[in-house]
């Protein structure tokens, strides 16, 4: 229905001037005619707001919006940070852990270790005692230090070094657990749940 079908009369009265044929001049008023409402503009229908979205989005720089429902319970996997000089060895570990759906990023010493802490979350630090660069054990007391909430493996291939037991040693510095290498992957998924942890 268009806007002209809505008019009504008002009270509100607009004068006009008339010429008669004997030439008197006389006032006339007329009725001003406006709608009993504000007229707005048709509300836009959800279907139109996604194609016009979907346009958007097109452009360089506009967000875009997801259509993929967030599910509030689903759990996130835990991530593992793997400390080993060994390249060879964390890179199967790693594999092995990722198939079982742990998060698994890896540092070559401690030192690189405690900068992808500075950036990344990690719940849970897998590290060998014994490396070149920085030791296992310096790198557990500077973690029990920066990060003393995230959990501690320590593992060790050789038991004793001039006459110390570093995995030992490791458990008073303040590592959560300690394993000998070999490391079986069926003991660290148990160690690591008795942790508290699961993917």
């Amino acid at each position: 229905m268009s806007a002209r079908q809505h008019l009504v009369p008002t009270p509100e009265l607009s004068k006009s001037r008339s010429k008669s044929k004997n030439g008197v001049f006389v006032n006339l008023t007329l009725p001003t005619c406006r709608p009993p409402y504000p007229l707005k503009p048709p509300p836009v229908l959800p279907i139109w707001q996604d194609v016009l979205f979907g346009l958007m989005s097109q452009v360089p720089g506009n967000p875009k919006r997801s259509t993929d429902a967030v599910d509030p319970s689903a759990k996130v996997a835990p991530t593992i940070l793997l400390i080993d000089d060994d390249e060879a060895l964390a890179q199967g570990l790693a594999k092995l852990l990722e198939k079982h759906r742990f998060k698994v990023r890896i540092a070559t010493d401690g030192r690189q270790g405690l900068e992808i802490l500075q950036s990344w979350a990690v719940d849970l630090v897998l590290t060998d005692i014994y490396m070149a660069e920085m030791e296992g054990l310096e790198t557990i007391m500077r973690l029990r230090r920066e990060f003393p909430r995230v959990q501690i493996i320590a593992m060790s291939g050789g038991s004793r070094r001039l006459g110390v037991d570093g995995l030992s040693l490791a458990k008073s510095l303040g590592a959560s657990e300690i394993m000998a290498k070999p490391v079986q992957i069926g003991d660290l998924l148990a160690t690591i749940r008795k942790l508290g942890l699961e993917p």
